[in-house]
């Protein structure tokens, strides 16, 4: 995708959240490790807009009517995983 990655801080743990073509991820910045995955399928046109990062909450956004997706990330000792809190489709919530 177009979209910026965002370095945040989930859980305590410093991450890098990317929005790619299929779906979020976070990743440790130090290894580039795999911590957390949200699939889904943004635009395959353009998803430009960076990840917003709120607690433990990640929201992304793709235009072209493909919608909008909440994550949320948890965490239990050092395993993170992801569930979607949040789904909007159509253009609503796009973000261009």
């Amino acid at each position: 995708t177009h979209a910026s990655p965002v370095l945040t801080q989930l859980h305590g743990e410093a991450q890098v959240v990317f929005v790619t073509l299929s779906g979020l991820v976070g990743l440790n910045p130090q290894t580039g490790a795999a911590r957390w995955r949200l699939p889904f399928a943004p635009s395959t046109t353009s998803t430009a807009a960076s990840p917003v990062v709120s607690g433990e909450f990640v929201y992304a956004s793709a235009a072209y009517s493909r919608g909008a997706w909440t994550a949320r990330v948890t965490a239990n000792g050092t395993a993170f995983a992801a569930s979607e809190a949040w789904r909007q489709r159509g253009d609503q919530y796009q973000n261009h």
